[in-house]
């Protein structure tokens, strides 16, 4: 049972870490092709987004 557990956690805590990451990338795919801002400016924006 301790075992499902913390697989279950496990599961939930990579889950939530890849969520992050997809909305650092959207964020930055918005930012430089839809408004057209520097790769810099836009990868700032993603890694405060998440």
């Amino acid at each position: 049972m301790a075992a499902r557990h913390t697989a279950s956690r496990w599961l939930a805590f990579n889950l939530v870490g890849f969520a992050g990451i997809v909305v650092q990338l959207a964020v930055l795919v918005t930012a430089t092709r839809v408004g057209g801002f520097s790769v810099t400016v836009a990868t700032l924006a993603a890694v405060e987004a998440a």
